[in-house]
């Protein structure tokens, strides 16, 4: 799904992943195809999740954080280990996202800056819009919930 979207893997993360768009090909759609990615991984999800659910298997459930902003890519780390990368506090603020989806009972959780820079051809997905403070943040930041 990343790739359909033009995506970079960046790395897995236990049971999940984090992948970036736009970061080194200056489109400048990254925020749109992120967006489309998380939408279109759900799709994948609630298709994978009724073949499950006809054969007896209990669903899966996969939350996506989607976040937007200035990070720092390439090559870090040291000698000993170096690996290609994205880090910042955009990075932070889409893993808090992510989290989030569990105490508000949603599936994707976007900022709405990331959702703005996306465009309208998502927005309609999104149910929900709130104030949410982040754990290590002082002021909330608004978000929209897609269900």
């Amino acid at each position: 799904m990343v790739f359909r979207h033009a995506g970079t893997l960046d790395k897995f993360l236990g049971d999940g992943f984090m992948a970036t768009f736009g970061g080194l090909d200056g489109r400048g759609d990254g925020a749109a195809r992120a967006m489309a990615c998380a939408v279109d991984l759900q799709r994948e999800v609630d298709a994978w999740n009724a073949k499950r659910e006809a054969r007896g298997a209990a669903p899966v459930r996969v939350a996506v954080g989607v976040h937007c902003g200035p990070v720092v890519i390439g090559n870090i780390g040291a000698d000993q280990r170096v690996e290609f990368t994205v880090i910042g506090d955009v990075v932070n603020v889409a893993s808090r996202l992510e989290a989030a989806t569990r105490e508000l009972g949603g599936r994707i959780v976007a900022s709405e800056c990331c959702l703005s820079a996306a465009g309208p051809e998502v927005a309609g997905r999104f149910t929900r819009t709130l104030p949410l403070t982040l754990r290590g943040r002082t002021q909330p930041i608004v978000v929209h919930v897609a269900e």
